[in-house]
């Protein structure tokens, strides 16, 4: 069974389902605002027991749940979309899925959808809730698709008992969902995620280190652009861009060196138009990386220059090079465990007569914390 409830002081389309709702003892309780400075916007869902001013209480069989955004959604609203697993047994009045718009009113709060079955229900189980933000009323179009909401998944909602539950909300959550951990049995907090990332688009066993990191455990932007630099003894770069940056569930790093020119007397040329390491790690844990490398050439004297093209898997190592001269293309070090998402991506990796050169080099991890 699925049911849709349109909540909202000028909501005249759901009478007949407030009146059914009052008629059955349910009560509606508008959710508390909460606040997040920072990258990410923050959104309360609230399982409802006692309402607050009031001495009516949802009956000890049923729960409910309402949501309250930051202060720039008034006027707007959201759509919840919520799924029992294993739908209840039909012990109780309640519904086991629901679609359900709810419009932020003045004070950026909503109120609360009741009438949900507990998972304590027979047979037990949890509760999983989307959420999608729109820019008008009712979930009218259109929906605010650079704003997505870290899913709520495997949530125990008890009957009669307020629970807590804290979804992060930014550009950087698409796909993303968290099992929450309760606290003292009526809040529900998601992991705490610290950050940390560098992006260099050179680096040099000499010691030349062009670019930024490391990022603060808070998160937040390093970015740095730097034009002609010099690899002493071997060439040049003529540009190099890198960013690292953490906010809501994710880290990410990206470092371009554009216009390589090496040159190594009596070996080989090496030139590239760009070169470019991009890393991303998330809490749930999870990672994803990888290399763009465009127009790669090495040029031995007296031979044909040698055009190297990347397969896309990592860890490519080229051969048929002139000896004293090796590359590694997209290479990669990936660490998940437990709350630990890390990845190192080095696009170009060059060892020349004893000096290692990387190239587009990104880092990015997170620690997802109870």
């Amino acid at each position: 069974m699925t049911a849709e409830t349109r909540c909202g002081p000028s909501d005249s389309n759901d009478v007949a389902s407030k009146h059914a709702m009052k008629k059955r003892g349910y009560v509606r309780r508008s959710a508390v605002l909460r606040a997040m400075c920072g990258f990410a916007a923050l959104t309360t869902a609230l399982a409802c027991a006692t309402l607050p001013g009031k001495k009516k209480t949802i009956p000890p069989d049923i729960a409910a749940i309402g949501v309250a955004l930051g202060s720039d959604f008034s006027g707007n609203s959201v759509r919840i979309t919520g799924v029992r697993t294993p739908p209840a047994g039909g012990a109780h009045r309640c519904v086991s899925d629901i679609v359900t718009c709810l419009n932020f009113n003045d004070d950026n709060t909503t109120e609360a959808i009741v009438g949900l079955c507990p998972s304590e229900d027979d047979p037990s189980g949890t509760w999983t809730f989307t959420y999608e933000i729109f820019a008008g009323l009712d979930c009218a179009p259109p929906q605010l698709a650079d704003l997505e909401c870290a899913a709520t998944i495997d949530e125990v909602l008890p009957a009669g008992v307020l629970s807590t539950n804290y979804v992060l909300c930014s550009s950087d959550t698409s796909g993303v969902g968290f099992r929450f951990t309760c606290a003292d049995g009526s809040v529900c907090i998601p992991p705490t995620v610290t950050f940390s990332g560098d992006a260099y688009g050179v680096q040099t066993s000499a010691g030349l280190n062009v670019g930024v990191g490391p990022l603060s455990p808070d998160g937040g932007l390093l970015t740095t652009s730097v034009a002609n630099v010099t690899i002493a003894g071997l060439g040049t770069i003529n540009a190099i861009n890198a960013t690292t940056q953490g906010a809501g569930l994710v880290a990410q790093s990206n470092a371009t060196a554009s216009g390589l020119t090496l040159s190594v007397v009596g070996l080989a040329t090496i030139t590239a138009t760009t070169i470019t390491g991009q890393t991303r790690a998330q809490c749930p844990p999870a990672v994803d990386g990888g290399a763009i490398i465009s127009n790669l050439i090495v040029a031995p004297p007296l031979l044909p220059p040698i055009v190297i093209t990347p397969s896309g898997a990592p860890n490519q190592v080229v051969v048929g090079l002139p000896v004293g001269l090796s590359i590694i293309l997209n290479e990669q070090v990936i660490t998940i465990d437990g709350g630990l998402a890390d990845i190192d991506v080095v696009a170009v990796r060059i060892t020349v007569l004893g000096t290692t050169i990387r190239l587009g080099r990104a880092h990015s991890d997170v620690t997802c914390s109870p």
